[in-house]
């Protein structure tokens, strides 16, 4: 990343961006636990993939003055399935008020997903209606990503009973709702929604070329080689490869993504990841993205990866 126009405050402000970025790298830290949560999700959301289901990871949807954030949202012709992850470890004590964690002998009081994904269910149901879609049914889940999590229900649970799921049950789930429920949306109605969602998509406001008083333009994004500082570099045989030194790297890749996605805060598209990279092929451009566990939003075209950050 070269800082252009800048020349006789270059380091400064070079240093500065440095700072702003170790700070919100740390940020993204704190939450790790979450996010491998939700990322551990999205292997059993795929096992359900199909041309007739949309999904969308954490969607952030516009509201009336203020955004709605979903962990997933599945549409599909029957049926809108709102999901909240939840990657708590040891015996979680579960009724339709409350949850309650107990791990090695003690108890704390979790935020109750119920209430979490009921409150999204109804912003969800409120924006359809404001776009003209009624009588669309919405299921709300709780989905657990912790393998070795245990749930023990306690009355009253007759709600929770059919909202909490393990992950990896949840493929068996979605075929059992899907065969209960009849189709109410066409497969037009689906990709009109589905477009207007992503229309709808606002990710978190990034302030920090506001910050620092720089734009889009102050900013070159380029593969540089480590060992030589050339700007040219080239994938092959699942490698980085430096045309002047001959240098080699597998990952170098990763540090450009996270500048661009910190300093830009608007996700990234393959598109654009052919244009920085010159890489023509996408499933080798998806293997990169995929193995920097970063969140989906949209799928195929229209998808875009963000940082795991909410």
């Amino acid at each position: 990343m070269i800082v252009k126009k800048l020349d006789p405050i270059l380091r400064e402000v070079d240093e500065a961006i440095k700072r702003c970025l170790k700070a919100e790298v740390d940020s993204i830290g704190r939450i790790q636990a979450g996010d491998w949560g939700e990322n551990e999700f999205e292997y059993y959301a795929r096992l359900i993939d199909s041309d007739e289901i949309r999904i969308f990871h954490h969607i952030r949807i516009a509201y009336r003055g203020f955004a709605f954030q979903i962990d997933c949202l599945i549409l599909t012709p029957h049926f809108a399935i709102i999901i909240e992850i939840k990657n708590l470890k040891g015996v979680l004590t579960i009724s339709n008020e409350q949850l309650i964690q107990n791990v090695d002998g003690r108890q704390s009081r979790v935020p109750n997903p119920i209430a979490q994904v009921k409150t999204q269910s109804f912003h969800f149901m409120r924006w359809l209606e404001e776009h003209g879609i009624e009588s669309y049914p919405i299921i709300n889940l709780v989905v657990s990503t912790n393998r070795r999590a245990i749930f023990e229900f306690v009355e009253p649970c007759e709600e929770a009973r059919q909202m909490y799921v393990h992950a990896d049950n949840f493929p068996l789930k979605f075929r059992m709702l899907e065969i209960q429920n009849p189709a109410n949306l066409t497969q037009s109605n689906l990709n009109e929604l589905s477009k207007t969602i992503l229309a709808s998509h606002k990710p978190k406001y990034n302030n920090t070329l506001e910050k620092y008083g720089l734009t889009e333009d102050d900013f070159v994004f380029e593969l540089k080689c480590q060992a030589c500082g050339f700007h040219l570099m080239t994938y092959k045989k699942g490698a980085w490869h430096c045309d002047r030194c001959g240098e080699t790297c597998k990952d170098c890749h990763v540090q450009l993504i996270r500048d661009y996605l910190l300093i830009l805060g608007r996700g990234i598209s393959l598109k654009e990841c052919r244009q920085l990279f010159g890489i023509q092929s996408r499933n080798i451009l998806r293997n990169l993205l995929r193995k920097m566990n970063l969140k989906l939003v949209g799928n195929r075209k229209s998808a875009r990866y963000f940082l795991s950050k909410k």
